[in-house]
């Protein structure tokens, strides 16, 4: 018999009592359910996750306090009022789940659809304490109660509940208050050959003839612009394997990340210094954005100007000449940012790398004498090379009338100019604005810089930065030089209101990202309703006593 004063036996035993407590824990785990997510089948296409649901709703409801909205219920439940009549009671604090699963077919029933039977939707959450919920019969048809758990099904039965272990799709999801994932190769197997003949016969019908008979010039480079695109998107789309995103909130700032996985990889350098470096010597904040040489060599394939004259949708674009195809062609990356103010009016400014400085400026005059009737023609604006400076032309707007006039000297004052420099050895500098503004700055880190370098996993096709607070304060200055901003002269200057966009490529695919500054952009609008209720107390104070108005009504 063992002598249990022995130390070494005082250890054993406390060992094997561990041992026993830990495989029972494990076992214990693994007895019980782990709901709801056990309810996801093996064979699941897609899934939303919503978590902590409480937390998103307080801070929904905060956000709209600054902008004068109230609503009796909880963001989360009026979107979820789609699937359930009653969704205040749903205990929001639980995981919610929004689920694709694939429809089997049963013994003896006919399949349904012509590609095979068309998935079904299932709703899960937990209910509250004592409360009954109603589905929608819209989105979902039957329901039931199982350990606790609401399950909704837009299937035929869900009479028989089962559970899994860890569907493969879990593995997708992020870990955010808001995650998504979806197995889109699985998905377009089924609606692809349907999205591709629907998109197939709109086109065709696109390509109709005139009053005449024949089918014009424009419409065939319309329909065939189209074409190329629709073709490139299903090319793109039959790629996809897996498509996640996630959503999460944090001191009242929204980041959403998406990330799409591509079937047959790449190899993708990254490499966006060039990016960065250009970016930090920006000298305006107010709106800034980066495009890669492949973005935009891709967008100068597709003609939309042709699309505008064809549909008559008014699109923000510039014609794609050969001049303009030439400097893109002799360029890389570029970085430019955007500014207003009452001083400068909108300056714009540019840097690009380039090959060869030289050969790039000699392009320049080729590519403004194309674009010189388009810019009188749409935008009232002439410019006309520099008689004092070398690649350099003077913009002038030309208005309809005085008060026109005046508004156009607002936004482009009168002596502005553009105009094209070497800057560095290997880059060009454009500017957009006095003859005397500063377009760069000494390099620092400006918002455009910090979103590049945060996002040093990706090779950066597309970033862009933006502060509502910067351009709301510049466009009522530059109104107010026109005597236009009468309802809203007086804007507070802070705080800032900051979004920004990110866009690139890996080797597994695509990655973008979104962050949105909630709080800041519904400060904006309260200080922007703030600021038009005081001109109008002030308008009404003028009027009572005797101003312009009150004088008018005595005559």
């Amino acid at each position: 018999m063992p002598n249990k004063r022995n130390p070494l036996y005082t250890v054993c035993m406390k060992i094997k009592t561990l041992f026993i407590l830990l495989i029972s824990s494990i076992l214990s785990v693994n007895s019980f359910a782990s709901h709801p997510r056990d309810f996801i089948s093996d064979g699941a296409l897609a899934v939303l996750s919503i978590q902590n649901g409480d937390s998103i709703n307080t801070i929904a409801k905060a956000v709209s306090s600054q902008v004068g909205f109230s609503s009796k219920e909880p963001l989360l439940a009026n979107y979820l009022s789609l699937f359930i009549q009653n969704p205040t009671g749903i205990d929001f604090s639980e995981e919610i789940l929004l689920v694709v699963e694939p429809t089997k077919v049963q013994d003896g029933q006919s399949p349904t659809g012509m590609f095979g039977p068309i998935p079904h939707l299932v709703f899960v959450c937990k209910p509250k304490d004592g409360t009954n919920l109603k589905i929608n019969k819209t989105y979902l048809k039957n329901s039931t109660l199982y350990d606790g758990w609401f399950i909704a099904t837009a299937g035929d039965s869900s009479s028989e509940i089962e559970t899994y272990r860890n569907s493969p799709i879990l593995k997708l999801l992020k870990k955010d208050q808001l995650s998504m994932a979806i197995k889109f190769g699985d998905i377009w197997k089924q609606f692809g050959p349907i999205a591709q003949m629907t998109g197939g016969v709109m086109i065709g019908t696109l390509n109709k003839p005139g009053k005449d008979g024949l089918i014009s010039q424009e419409t065939k480079k319309f329909v065939s612009e189209i074409s190329k695109a629709f073709g490139a998107l299903m090319k793109f789309c039959g790629n996809i394997n897996v498509v996640t995103i996630g959503s999460g909130l944090q001191d009242f700032k929204l980041v959403t990340n998406v990330d799409i996985e591509l079937i047959t990889k790449e190899d993708v350098f990254i490499n966006n210094r060039s990016m960065l470096q250009m970016s930090s010597l920006l000298a305006d904040n107010m709106i800034q954005y980066a495009m890669s040489s492949d973005l935009t060599r891709k967008l100068l394939e597709y003609d939309l100007t042709s699309i505008q004259t064809a549909t008559n949708v008014e699109l923000p674009v510039t014609p794609i000449t050969q001049g303009l195809k030439l400097i893109s062609d002799l360029s890389g990356h570029n970085v430019v940012s955007y500014n207003l103010s009452k001083q400068n009016g909108l300056s714009i400014a540019a840097l690009t790398e380039v090959e060869n400085q030289s050969d790039y400026l000699d392009a320049i005059p080729t590519f403004m004498d194309e674009l010189t009737e388009y810019l009188l023609s749409e935008m009232n604006m002439s410019i006309v090379p520099s008689q004092t400076n070398k690649h350099t032309w003077d913009v002038s707007m030309i208005g309809s009338d005085s008060e026109d006039q005046k508004i156009m000297d607002a936004v482009f004052p009168k002596g502005d100019t553009l105009r094209f420099k070497k800057f560095g050895k290997d880059k060009i500098s454009i500017a957009l604005g006095p003859k005397n503004w500063k377009s760069v700055s000494q390099k620092r880190a400006t918002p455009l810089a910090l979103v590049i370098k945060e996002n040093k996993d990706i090779a950066i096709d597309f970033a862009m930065t933006i502060d509502a607070r910067d351009l709301l304060c510049g466009f009522v200055d530059v109104s107010k030089s026109a005597g236009q901003a009468d309802d809203i002269s007086n804007i507070r200057t802070t705080p800032s209101a900051k979004l920004s966009f990110v866009f690139g490529r890996d080797n597994d695919g695509y990655s973008a990202q979104n962050k949105l500054d909630l709080m800041g952009i519904a400060m904006v609008q309260r200080d922007i309703e703030a600021a038009r209720q005081e001109a109008k107390a002030n308008a009404n104070s003028r009027i009572s006593s005797g101003g312009i108005v009150g004088t008018k009504s005595k005559n």
